[in-house]
């Protein structure tokens, strides 16, 4: 991968999943490991399995298979980077991306989330 699309990104993930299986999911917080490319750490996105959902309809379609690329910037930024052009990409990694919608900070690291589910 070129030095501009990832000098900027602490780690990054890809998964693959049904919806089927996301819609039927009784689970109360999906959570996707990302590892760090340099450093011994890794960090996770915990969101709610609903919340996924929604935003995977809004960007990539209807098939059942879904494959989502996660990275996370040096700014402890999360997006979906998944399908985004070359320019998009360059973006996240200056840290110059906005999207709403495929800004996952909010559930990046969010262990607060998990820590109140299980109080």
């Amino acid at each position: 991968m070129e030095l501009a699309l990832t000098q900027g990104l602490r780690a990054q993930g890809w998964s693959k999943y049904s919806r089927r299986k996301l819609r039927a999911s009784t689970a109360d917080l999906w959570v996707f490991a990302l590892p760090s490319f340099e450093r011994k750490e890794t960090h996770y996105i915990l969101i709610r399995p609903a919340e996924l959902e929604r935003r995977v309809s809004r960007f990539h379609g209807k098939a059942d298979g879904v494959h989502y690329y996660l990275c996370v910037t040096e700014k402890s930024k999360c997006w979906d980077a998944r399908d985004l052009s070359k320019t998009d990409r360059i973006l996240i990694a200056n840290h110059s991306y906005k999207n709403p919608e495929r800004d996952f900070t909010q559930y990046l690291d969010n262990w607060k989330e998990l820590e109140r589910r299980l109080s």
